[in-house]
């Protein structure tokens, strides 16, 4: 049975999507020109952004692959993005304990807020329709969700700008201080090709994070320079060999925290075939690359695409990992009375 669209407004139109553990999903269809992009309330997934005709965005077609089998395709993870230490951290003295979901180099973590973090919930959505069209999505994560002290309220709203740029802004407040960092984990392939190592990739970054076998930051800030993870010129993904450099090779390949230069624009991949383009704008202080070289996924994705190492890379705009347990990291911890907003925004074009 085919499910019909319904309009809510000038360029926004949503449906039905199918069943999850959590309830109905739905998905919203944002238009402007040339560009159409299709988020769900289930992760505040975006599972599709058509830009000329071509979907940059890896996937699936069904929620329940979603659910099942996704690599964080698309989606909001949190309440903390990246890695926690052992699924632990102290905070204004008490130990908190997190479900440990991760275990690279055999050293369990906590990752991405959990097994049943933010990406497996579904939100509120509030459509509103207009020339730059967006979806606001809220929720409350209570008090011991996943572990996490404290009632979070947090809101993300997804918009689709005038000049095709899809911009993410975040909002939350809390009643405990609690750890917090959302981040966008869309994979992208500006192409639709099979793999991303054609692609070059530039970031405005001085200094990465070297992890151990468990991908966790030492705690140093490591100056780029001479080094394969200096981006401040642009390189071409597939340059990236874990022989090429230790740290690479202790996560497979590129997956590494680079500490940004500052706020704006943080990072541009250019497909040089197409000729196309997606900038990263953003005011966090991080962003994690990761150019899967793990993705490895069980199911077909959208039109039966077969998804493997390298198919698609992520840019996720973030607070540093671990940083509940660094205090040498910028403050990750949202407290009462201090309500927290941030943004980051791609941006496609030509060259």
């Amino acid at each position: 049975m085919t499910l019909q669209w319904r309009s809510t407004g000038r360029n926004l139109k949503y449906r039905e999507w199918g069943a999850t553990q959590a309830g109905p999903a739905h998905l919203f269809e944002l238009r402007q020109g040339p560009h159409r992009v299709l988020v769900s309330d289930f992760g505040v997934t975006v599972t599709s952004w058509f830009v000329d005709d071509t979907d940059i965005v890896l996937g699936f077609d069904e929620v329940g692959d979603y659910e099942r089998h996704s690599p964080y395709f698309g989606c909001i993870v949190g309440r903390y993005a990246n890695r926690i230490a052992h699924g632990r951290f102290c905070l204004d003295g008490q130990a908190y304990e997190l479900a440990t979901n991760n275990a690279p180099g055999d050293m369990p973590c906590h990752l991405h807020g959990g097994p049943e973090g933010f990406h497996r919930r579904l939100w509120d959505a509030q459509p509103q329709g207009g020339e730059e069209p967006s979806v606001v999505f809220s929720r409350v994560s209570p008090n011991g969700e996943e572990g996490y002290p404290g009632n979070l309220e947090v809101r993300v709203a997804v918009q689709l700008r005038r000049d095709g740029g899809l911009r993410f802004t975040t909002w939350a407040k809390t009643d405990r201080a609690t750890p917090f960092s959302l981040t966008h984990h869309g994979y992208f392939n500006l192409a639709g090709s099979e793999t991303i190592h054609g692609h070059t990739l530039q970031v405005w970054a001085d200094a990465y994070l070297p992890t151990n076998a468990g991908l966790i930051p030492s705690g140093v800030r490591q100056p780029v320079e001479g080094t394969p993870f200096d981006l401040r010129r642009p390189r071409t993904l597939g340059e990236f060999s874990p022989e090429s450099h230790p740290d690479l090779r202790l996560a497979g390949g590129l997956d590494h925290n680079f500490v940004l230069s500052g706020a704006g624009r943080v990072a541009v991949l250019t497909e040089a075939k197409t000729g196309r383009t997606l900038e990263l704008m953003t005011d966090l202080p991080g962003l994690q690359v990761y150019a899967g070289q793990q993705l490895a996924v069980p199911v077909p994705g959208k039109a039966g695409r077969v998804y493997s190492a390298g198919s698609g890379v992520c840019l996720e705009p973030q607070h540093f990992p671990d940083a509940p347990n660094q205090p040498g990291f910028p403050d990750a911890i949202l407290r009462p009375g201090v309500p927290r907003t941030s943004f980051f925004e791609y941006r496609p074009g030509r060259t």
